[in-house]
């Protein structure tokens, strides 16, 4: 009976123990994660958490993989094929989440100033538009893939161009250094780090800078890094862990933002010498939804929404991922 007794109690000394050390055993478990991004220094944070080993630290092995089409991600998300998504553009974002808002929350999310802006409007050396009137019946560039072209028809026509008569063409990256050399477009609006690119190019000419800063408002979100309540529930560990990097990096970017511009050249495949803005990066809890309100007003204004939203529904609240 001595024996039994004493078998039973080491087993459940066992269980006692397993019981206790549970719980660092799980954080200690490496998470599988999926991460999808747009090439966007939006998406800078997420570079900087593989290559500073922010995801080694928080035990969280993440695959990337870019997105093919932008705005495909929002689906690929849905589906929790993939946990997070970064460096799409808010418009993007806005225009493929308004259907059900309150099934996504904002990981992340960059803006610009005036001070320190993301967009600008070029010219060709040689051109002779002087005035935004002399716009109407031009080629005009913009980034493809985003919604900028909307919100470029909007301030244009403020300026008093005739946008009906003009052909908007949309750019690649690999074509924004060439495109006004090569006569693609007379007028081309620009994003970093294409902004500084052409700042730099003998053959390009500023024509407005800090255009959507100055006209639409500032700071004037630009992209951002989502996840789904759906992701929040099915992979919460994964989440979590994948927020805390995110946090990481964007906490490293500001106190390294000359190495973090560094990360971004090799991103890029930019020249070495390039100096150019990043955007300000904020984590989810530094989040301002009043400005986000504002760009949802603007978006419904250019016609990338019907319809207003409430953007705090895109709020991730921290007993989501606790």
């Amino acid at each position: 009976m001595t024996k039994v007794l004493t078998v039973i109690n080491v087993i459940l000394a066992a269980i006692l123990v397993y019981i206790l050390i549970y719980p660092q055993i799980q954080a200690n478990k490496i998470i599988e994660a999926q991460a999808l991004y747009v090439k966007d220094l939006s998406a800078l944070p997420l570079f900087v958490a593989e290559d500073m080993g922010f995801f080694d630290s928080t035990r969280v092995r993440c695959q990337l993989s870019e997105v093919e089409k932008p705005g495909s991600d929002v689906d690929e998300v849905m589906k929790t094929a993939s946990q997070i998504s970064f460096g799409l553009d808010w418009g993007t974002f806005l225009f493929k989440a308004a259907v059900r808002p309150e099934a996504y929350r904002v990981v992340m999310s960059t803006s610009s100033t005036i001070s320190e802006p993301y967009t600008a409007l070029f010219v060709s050396k040689r051109s002779r538009i002087k005035k935004f009137k002399q716009f109407t019946g031009k080629k005009i560039g913009y980034p493809r893939d985003t919604k900028a072209l909307e919100f470029l028809k909007l301030l244009l026509k403020k300026d008093g161009v005739d946008v009906e008569k003009c052909n908007f063409i949309a750019i690649a990256d690999f074509e924004m250094d060439s495109a006004l050399v090569k006569k693609l477009v007379d007028v081309l609006l620009a994003f970093e780090p294409y902004r500084s690119l052409l700042m730099n190019d003998p053959n390009a000419k500023l024509f407005a800078d800090a255009y959507f800063e100055r006209n639409l408002f500032t700071p004037f979100p630009i992209g951002l890094a989502y996840t789904t309540i759906t992701n929040v529930s099915v992979h919460k560990k994964a989440v979590q862990r994948l927020v805390k990097a995110t946090d990481m990096a964007v906490e490293w970017i500001r106190k390294n933002p000359d190495e973090a511009i560094e990360i971004a050249r090799k991103r890029f495949e930019l020249p070495d010498s390039l100096i150019f803005n990043l955007p300000t990066y904020q984590k989810h809890e530094e989040l301002d939804f009043v400005q986000f309100n504002r760009f949802v007003s603007k978006a419904k204004e250019a016609e990338i929404i019907l319809f207003e939203i409430d953007a705090n529904k895109f709020l991730l609240r921290p007993e989501e991922i606790k």
